[in-house]
């Protein structure tokens, strides 16, 4: 049976619990103004304690937008960049070249690299043979730098013939684009077996590329727009397209003009270009520097140049993915022009004193050779 209880006894039990609600929300208002004033209190001394912010300066600059490409009337916008730097004399290297690798005596072997050998006969073509032998992107790589020695053999696009051999010694280096130290390649079409053995001749700066008998492979040009580079990378017969010649060389090499003319326009077509200079000669043709890393002072629109006179230092800039020189040659018209028959052409035989050691490297060279061809 339930228990009725008297409603004043009601009251007083809710009376009771009201107090009790209203005392502990006084202490926690009292306890949180304390917490609300000690937290107040904390982060004004922090406040006080700290420094002032630093601008710190960038270790990178920002990077500008590149100008537009500019017409050849428009003048005003080929002259836009500020001047660079006084450039030295065209006689004179200059005395800190950017990012300028030091000489070093390497020899064609070099001790501890990984030397590789390839033995193929050619379906098609030098990438189609390669990419199914070691891979699409390996096999395009190889075939790029393999492409630098046939084409001052044969015409990639037309000469090869099913059945060329083709023995390669090769290096994959953990950065940059495979080495070259050996190649015998034999053609169908000319029945002769064309080769050439990567050397580094004591006190030259870079390694080149010889026949059997200590003869350049590469042809060199006279008056040529640069004297220090590595190797030529490009030409107008490779089958790429290009319109110029590439000279593989460091930031920071001198450019020079190849022929009097009179500079038309500077740093036009920025985004692709880089820095770069156009002139033009006595006969009506159009002659450009592309990529340059920087452009010498005097080169501006209507400035005569002679020959052999500074036209800036090689680069890397614009649409490039390694150091190099670009040189182009137009007619007139507007006609690309091979500045392999512009020039006069030579080749370079290595020096009596160095034949001993070549020779040497060549029968080491030549083993490892032999060894694809027997694989």
């Amino acid at each position: 049976m339930t228990e009725k209880r008297h409603p004043h006894e009601r009251r007083r039990g809710g009376l009771s619990r009201l107090l009790a609600l209203l005392l502990v929300s006084a202490v926690s208002f009292w306890l949180g103004r304390l917490s609300i004033k000690e937290e107040y209190e904390r982060l004004h001394e922090q406040w006080a304690r700290r420094e002032e912010p630093r601008i710190r300066a960038r270790t990178v600059p920002p990077t500008e937008q590149e100008a537009e490409e500019a017409g050849p009337e428009s003048e005003a916008l080929a002259q836009a960049e500020p001047p660079v730097p006084e450039a030295p004399s065209p006689q004179t290297e200059p005395e800190r070249a950017p990012s300028r690798a030091a000489p070093t005596e390497v020899r064609p072997s070099p001790a501890g690299a990984q030397l590789r050998e390839l033995s193929a006969e050619i379906r098609g073509s030098v990438a189609r043979t390669l990419g199914e032998m070691l891979g699409r992107d390996l096999g395009d790589r190889l075939a790029q730098v393999t492409g630098r020695l046939l084409v001052w053999w044969v015409d990639p696009t037309r000469d090869l013939r099913r059945g060329d051999s083709l023995r390669i010694l090769y290096e994959l280096p953990e950065e940059g684009e495979p080495i070259v130290h050996a190649l015998a390649f034999h053609s169908q079409k000319l029945g002769q077996t064309f080769e050439a053995f990567r050397y580094q001749a004591r006190g030259e700066e870079f390694p080149r590329y010889y026949d059997r008998q200590g003869r350049e492979v590469e042809l060199r040009l006279e008056n040529s727009p640069i004297e220090r580079y590595e190797q030529i990378t490009s030409l107008l017969r490779d089958g790429r397209g290009h319109q110029g010649m590439d000279f593989k060389a460091p930031v920071g090499v001198p450019v020079v003009a190849p022929f009097a003319a009179v500079v038309t326009r500077i740093n036009f077509n920025q985004r692709i270009n880089g820095r770069c200079v156009e002139m033009e000669d006595a006969k009506g043709r159009r002659i450009s520097f592309l990529h340059l890393s920087e452009v010498a002072p005097e080169m501006r629109p209507g400035a005569r140049v002679s020959r052999g006179q500074l036209v800036g230092l090689s680069g890397n800039t614009g649409r490039s993915t390694a150091p190099h020189l670009h040189y182009q040659i137009l007619s007139k018209s507007g006609r690309v022009l091979d500045p392999l028959k512009e020039h006069p052409t030579y080749r370079k035989s290595l020096p009596k004193s160095e034949l001993a050691a070549f020779q040497a490297a060549v029968e080491r060279l030549d083993r490892r050779l032999r060894l694809a061809a027997a694989d």
